[in-house]
């Protein structure tokens, strides 16, 4: 069970620093897209394979690779599953 964290009207408007419970999940989440980029990344170049010829092989456009490998865009299941699939590693190791 998550604790419940209340404010009172005192605190309201106060940076804290922390932010908001939105705020942070944002930051995870995008933290969490910029390792799996970077790993994707690694293994391609690892491959000897340019960002064109990995989006060839998975069948999406370089420029969304791209922006997949930076962190800018969430990859979906499906397109990580096609992406470890042409690098031949398991999901997990990514």
């Amino acid at each position: 069970m998550r604790p419940v964290v209340q404010m009172n009207n005192a605190n309201a408007g106060e940076d804290t620093g922390i932010g908001t419970t939105n705020q942070i999940i944002d930051k995870m989440e995008q933290n969490e897209n910029e390792r799996i980029g970077r790993r994707i990344a690694e293994l391609r170049k690892e491959r000897g394979l340019t960002q064109m010829q990995l989006a060839q092989k998975v069948g999406m456009f370089s420029n969304n690779l791209s922006r997949i490998e930076s962190g800018k865009h969430a990859i979906s299941i499906t397109a990580l599953a096609k992406i470890a699939k042409a690098l031949d590693v398991k999901i997990e190791l990514i």
